[in-house]
């Protein structure tokens, strides 16, 4: 009953209030104990006290369970194991998250490996193969002997004169045909060479299309610096020509953050004075259009003077 747990001052007071609880009642006490310190009340009231955690402690009020004000020793050893326990819990708990987290921090740092690794190979591709990043002109422009052959068919094709307007000179540069005319006596203005406008009063320029000629097929590799210049000055000494040949610096590109240089360079040449036999006959050396990397992009023809300009491309 609730009125049975109270604190007394004095022992007489407390006698006094245990009486009246025995008048209240239709039956007397199965047992009355007077003990004479805390550790003997603890020691008779432990078999009938709950021993269990403290939320099952305040639920058993309710099946009237005796409830100490103060922990008896099976509930100290009970609530011991409860704590060991909330502890090792906590400490599952915490030893998973560290564990979750250091999972995440491997994954991080191999994340990390893997991206240096792959841009380490992806940098030591780029610098073991720096052609992958320049591109190859010679590759795709047609044969040198092509070319010249069709340069100059185009050009011998021309009439020597049209209305009066004298054949002056013609140059194939690439896929056109550029054409100059002299304007002689008795010239008609109204009716000029085909495809022709007037440049100045005694010049008339024509332009057209030649067809796309395919592109070489090409293989190999390219000759040394050394051994372009050679073939080409033997090339120009059979041909009785005169030749100049100037090789420009190698080219560079910076690719994500790596200077590269092109493993090749770029030569601008022109072969002129070139005998209209050789020409006519196309009875080029192939020491000069069968070199590697060899390009004709101008074949012209001013006041019966053959020039083939182009570009060569070859190893330092």
């Amino acid at each position: 009953v609730g009125m049975g747990d109270q604190v007394f001052p004095t022992r007489q007071e407390a006698d006094n209030w245990i009486h009246s609880l025995r008048d209240l009642l239709d039956f007397e006490f199965d047992e009355t104990v007077v003990c004479e310190s805390v550790e003997d009340s603890v020691k008779w009231l432990s078999p009938v006290t709950h021993a269990g955690i403290s939320v099952f402690m305040f639920l058993s009020r309710h099946n009237g369970t005796l409830i100490p004000l103060k922990a008896v020793p099976a509930q100290q050893r009970n609530r011991g194991l409860a704590i060991a326990l909330v502890l090792a819990v906590m400490a599952m708990i915490y030893g998973l998250k560290v564990f979750l987290e250091f999972q995440t921090e491997i994954k991080a740092v191999q994340a990390t490996n893997s991206a240096k690794l792959t841009k380490e190979k992806h940098r030591q591709n780029v610098l073991d193969h720096p052609e992958m990043y320049f591109p190859r002109i010679w590759a795709d422009a047609p044969e040198a002997g092509e070319t010249l052959a069709h340069a100059v068919k185009a050009i011998l094709g021309l009439p020597l004169s049209v209305n009066g307007w004298l054949f002056e000179g013609a140059s194939v540069d690439g896929k056109r045909l550029e054409v100059s005319w002299a304007f002689k006596p008795g010239a008609d203005y109204i009716h000029l060479p085909f495809n022709s406008h007037i440049d100045t009063p005694q010049k008339a320029v024509s332009s057209s299309t030649l067809p796309v000629w395919p592109p070489r097929s090409f293989s190999g590799g390219l000759l040394t610096r050394d051994e372009c210049t050679k073939l080409l000055f033997q090339s120009t000494q059979l041909l009785s020509a005169r030749l100049s040949l100037n090789f420009q610096l190698p080219d560079r590109r910076n690719i994500d953050g790596m200077d590269l240089v092109c493993p090749w360079v770029k030569g601008d040449w022109e072969l002129s004075g070139l005998p209209s036999s050789i020409i006519y006959n196309l009875s080029f050396p192939l020491g000069f259009i069968k070199i590697p990397g060899l390009t004709i992009n101008v074949v012209s023809l001013k006041e019966g003077v053959w020039t083939l300009k182009g570009e060569i491309y070859a190893t330092y």
